[in-house]
């Protein structure tokens, strides 16, 4: 039996992201990046033993959740993942991938 169209565009919107946090761990070694998307839309994304995502582990490509930090308005994609949410600038813990991919394309994209 085949895989059905929108698993697969769901995967690849996947790797996307996963490919985005290893290219950017090989090329400058860190582990929290500040993403900025087409619209002008921020937020740093984080993914290693320090952040609360899934594996919380180095360098354990593909994630199934990241942490988000500080973004620069709010969304109500992520509201539920926030650890308090009477304040903008904070810890968005263990929001899943296809979450991350949703809110980046409601934002047009990543600026790369």
């Amino acid at each position: 039996m085949s895989t059905p169209f929108f698993l697969l565009f769901r995967r690849s919107i996947m790797d996307k992201i996963n490919k985005f946090l290893k290219k950017i761990f090989i090329e400058n070694g860190d582990v929290t990046y500040r993403l900025v998307c087409k619209d002008g839309f921020k937020i740093s994304i984080g993914a290693s033993v320090f952040h609360h995502c899934d594996p919380c582990k180095n360098k354990a490509w593909p994630y199934k959740s990241v942490q988000l930090n500080f973004p620069s308005e709010l969304d109500d994609l992520i509201s539920d993942y926030v650890q308090d949410p009477k304040e903008m600038g904070n810890v968005y813990s263990y929001v899943p991938i296809d979450i991350v991919n949703e809110l980046i394309e409601k934002h047009g994209g990543i600026v790369e």
